[in-house]
Parts: C-alpha cells; sequence; structure tokens
C-alpha cells in the first residue's frame, strides 16, 4: 500500500506517514496506531509489535510525580551522558535492567544494631561471662 492510500484511509496528510516511517516525528498516538492496525488488517501479533515499536520510538519520556529523588537524578544524568555512551556501556546498562526489580527488602537499611555471631567454641563463651 502506497503512503498517499494509507494517509487517506486513516485521515492524515501523507507527508504526516511518511514523517512517521522515516523517524523525523514523534510516536504516533496510540490511536493512530490502532487506525493503522484496522486499515492494515493486521492480526493480534502485528498489532501488538506495531504497539511496542511505538513505545520504543518515543522521544519524549517523563517520570511520574512520585518517582524517588534518585530516579530523577539519574534519568538526568543518563540523558546528559547518553549520547557519549558506547554500544558496549549501553548493553550493560541494558542488561542491568533485564535483571528484573530486587526484593524491596534488599533496598531498606537494616535495622537496629547487626551483631556477629560468636564463632567460639561454647566452654569459652561461658567463661567469658
Amino acid at each position: 500500500m502506497r503512503q498517499q492510500e494509507l494517509a487517506d484511509r486513516v485521515g492524515c496528510e501523507r507527508s504526516y506517514v511518511s514523517a512517521i516511517e522515516n523517524d523525523i516525528k514523534q510516536a504516533p498516538a496510540a490511536a493512530f496506531v490502532d487506525k493503522v492496525c484496522a486499515v492494515l488488517q493486521l492480526d493480534q501479533a502485528e498489532s501488538t509489535a506495531l504497539h511496542q515499536a511505538r513505545q520504543r520510538s518515543r522521544r519524549r519520556y517523563s517520570l511520574p510525580p512520585e518517582a524517588p529523588k534518585e530516579a530523577y537524578e539519574f534519568a538526568s544524568e543518563f540523558f546528559t551522558r547518553m549520547e557519549r555512551l558506547s554500544a558496549l556501556q549501553l548493553r550493560g546498562l541494558m542488561t542491568i535492567l533485564q535483571l528484573g526489580d530486587l526484593p524491596r527488602a534488599l533496598d531498606q537499611p537494616a535495622e537496629g544494631r547487626i551483631r556477629r555471631r560468636d564463632r567460639r567454641p561454647q566452654q569459652e563463651q561461658e567463661d567469658a561471662m
């Protein structure tokens, strides 16, 4: 299908379709992608893949207001350095993200004093008291 035909059927300009194809415009709205899926009669797997591609191609991201301060600091530092990161460094960061969420308990400081277990034989412990 040609760009003009798709644009006519979806209800937009051909230049918009071209700009999206060539990654000149930011990712379209989900409703636009839904229209494209309907016009092209994509099956569920193809539709899901197109929506996932839309998500990956977003040019603007925002952090939720409830995100911790550290998330904002990380995002700021990441965007400052992003253009200078090598492919290896980016793959390393992706690997870290793919590790999944650690239990929240590991993120919290230990409460109270941590006491070392006494490894001396029982008799020595009793004599020390």
